[in-house]
């Protein structure tokens, strides 16, 4: 639950990973349609989670960052 103006940063898994280790991941259109009605979609980036040092890689899984903010009724 939100109020109108409420800020909402989304860090999610993203479905470009092909490891088969990490997160559960989403589409870009599954966040879209999920989140558009009630939100407007500020920034939509692909970064990656933090290092993962057990697996010693340079990047972990892909991650989608989203800032949003709640629309008004």
């Amino acid at each position: 639950l939100s109020k109108p103006g409420t800020k909402f940063m989304l860090l999610a898994g993203s479905a470009a990973e092909k490891r088969h280790w990490g997160p559960p991941r989403i589409k870009e259109s599954e966040i879209r349609g999920d989140f558009s009605p009630s939100f407007k979609i500020e920034s939509m980036k692909q970064s990656w989670f933090d290092l993962d040092r057990r697996r010693h890689s340079k990047k972990g899984p892909w991650a989608w960052c989203v800032m949003m903010t709640r629309k008004r009724e």
